[in-house]
């Protein structure tokens, strides 16, 4: 599966484009030893997987064939951002979170987290990168998306602080708040 926002080509994380995404993680993982592994796990598992075991606990994910996210590529091919993008329930941190519980029993696939390389930071990448996750839950038979933006003061906020996007950037899409938790907002776009 590709989709094409502008001149971006969006491609789901798969064995075939794994190769890609460790080019685009690092050797440090995207951020101290993440590998998109945080809302998977629970604080205990994260704080043990963190660096080599949590790379290796995401491969696993992508040979069993989990939907995990889609990469971004820029109109020359480089690989230059990521959002991972899942059902809710795919989220060992989302079904234990106090803070952020779910709002009703429908189904849903969470938006939880956005990694940007640095060369192509604010570029509009994670609002391209929402509206291909939109059409990737869609494709797969979704109905709605929710996200889980970090409520910021006015002031610039270091990028790691902000993982999960802001909420300017899901409001312009036509998301809605539909409930709040600690730092962060929980909002909803329904799929027509």
């Amino acid at each position: 599966m590709e989709l094409k926002i502008d001149d971006y080509t969006f491609r789901p994380l798969t064995k075939e484009t794994w190769n890609y995404f460790a080019q685009l993680f690092g050797a440090n993982g995207a951020c101290d030893g993440c590998w998109c592994m945080w809302w998977k796990q629970n604080t205990k598992e994260y704080d043990q997987g963190r660096g080599e075991n949590n790379r290796k606990a995401i491969m696993q994910l992508v040979l069993d064939g989990e939907d995990l996210g889609l990469m971004a590529f820029s109109p020359k091919g480089e690989v230059c951002g990521w959002c991972a993008v899942a059902p809710r329930s795919n989220y060992k941190r989302l079904q234990n979170s106090r803070t952020l519980k779910p709002v009703d029993d429908l189904p849903v696939w969470s938006l939880t987290c956005f990694f940007i390389n640095r060369n192509f930071r604010g570029m509009g990448i994670g609002t391209k990168l929402t509206k291909a996750a939109l059409d990737f839950v869609r494709q797969k038979g979704g109905t709605i998306v929710e996200a889980y933006p970090t409520l910021t003061d006015e002031g610039r906020v270091p990028s790691a602080s902000i993982f999960t996007g802001v909420p300017q950037i899901f409001e312009r899409l036509g998301f809605e708040k539909v409930g709040e938790g600690g730092k962060r907002w929980t909002m909803r776009y329904q799929l027509k």
